[in-house]
């Protein structure tokens, strides 16, 4: 009976495989050790397709094939699936000139299943015709992965493709809560408003929160308006976390963290995106909660040295949310600032807000400053008056 691999791994310089392939050959013509070739294939499939991804992408891209925080290749599974898309991307697709397909696929996720047979069916149906049935389909299956390992390998291939890109993100997103979160906050701006919150209930809360805080510390670094249109969908992320995820405990300390960034930074074109989705997110009790309790005090300092028209309108709005639990001492600076900051008294959106949150609270209005606010429309109406 021949063996069941007759490929030479040496002129490939994969020295490793050599015995390796040997003992698959061994044990292909041994009735008694036959039942180890499923085991043996699959490994020898695993390692050759880590082989490939390893000696032939560029560094950045090692997190697709290692789990580097376990520090060992990813699963058979996951390899195949990386293969799968990788297989049509442009720059490397003319590596294999079309020879891997998706025959190649359904071979290698076939060889797959064959070694997660179970003990009983290891004894009961593996004989020695599996040598004849299989050798065809597995030479042909070495013939083409390791004519494409030839090619391709010392290349580095760096992915640039962006509908590679994509298709990683959607294929490999059943794995993706598993990852490191500078990898799932690199691949995530690339899924759809779906998948991300997909993404959001699978993962973590500790992951998740780790994800929140590097998020954070990126968009300290930006350092221009141009960057922070690149980078909207770290802000999504923020948002979505904290509308997907159902514990109030979990919601609160990714709102602290992103309350305490904004607050330490105050309004400006980093903050202003979280800023403007305030007032959705303190509709949640829990979370207007936490910011009654921490950081009313530190937002009103924000909205009375507004710079801008922009940011007193945006501020006001949250203000008024919180209108409930602002104490006297507070009020005054509201109103001294709507009486001396022209970025205060000149927005009628701004007027308006105030007026409404005056008379809202007027046990603990200074009636006296209701004159100097009428001339900029933000006093309170005298038929209202208590």
């Amino acid at each position: 009976m021949s063996q069941l691999i007759d490929k030479d791994f040496s002129y490939y310089r994969l020295k490793d495989f050599e015995s390796f392939a040997e003992l698959i050959n061994k044990c292909s013509i041994d009735e008694s050790l036959v039942r180890l070739l499923p085991f043996l294939l699959r490994n020898l499939f695993e390692n050759l397709l880590f082989y490939i991804f390893r000696d032939s992408l560029a560094p950045r891209h090692t997190n697709l094939f290692y789990n580097i925080h376990q520090k060992r290749s990813k699963d058979f599974s996951e390899l195949i699936n990386l293969l799968k898309v990788l297989k049509d991307d442009p720059e490397i697709s003319k590596y294999h000139k079309n020879s891997v397909t998706d025959k190649t696929i359904e071979y290698l996720k076939k060889i797959r299943e064959d070694g997660n047979l179970d003990v009983h069916r290891i004894v009961t149906e593996i004989t020695l015709k599996y040598t004849t049935d299989k050798k065809s389909e597995i030479n042909i299956l070495l013939e083409c992965l390791l004519s494409f390992y030839n090619a391709i390998n010392g290349k580095k291939v760096l992915i640039t493709d962006t509908t590679t890109h994509v298709k990683l993100a959607r294929e490999l997103n059943s794995s993706l809560p598993n990852q490191g979160s500078r990898f799932i906050i690199n691949e995530i701006k690339l899924f759809t408003k779906e998948e991300i919150g997909d993404l959001l209930i699978e993962i973590e809360s500790d992951k998740l929160i780790e994800v929140i805080e590097k998020i954070i510390a990126e968009i300290k670094l930006l350092e221009n308006s141009v960057e922070l249109e690149e980078k909207q969908h770290l802000y999504k992320i923020i948002e979505y976390s904290i509308i997907v995820r159902t514990d109030n405990e979990e919601r609160k300390k990714i709102l602290q963290k992103v309350a305490d960034f904004i607050i330490t930074e105050g309004f400006n074109y980093k903050t202003k995106p979280i800023f403007e989705k305030m007032s959705e997110l303190l509709k949640i009790p829990v979370l207007k909660e936490l910011f009654i309790e921490n950081y009313i005090k530190d937002l009103i300092a924000i909205f009375c040295a507004s710079k801008s028209y922009n940011e007193a309108e945006i501020l006001v709005e949250v203000l008024f949310l919180l209108h409930s639990s602002i104490d006297k001492p507070n009020m005054d600076k509201i109103i001294n600032s709507a009486l001396k900051n022209r970025q205060i008294y000149e927005v009628s959106k701004v007027q308006s807000i105030l007026r409404k949150l005056f008379t809202y609270r007027q046990e603990i209005f200074d009636l006296s400053k209701n004159r100097k606010l009428e001339k900029h429309n933000m006093n309170i109406p005298d038929w209202q008056i208590l």
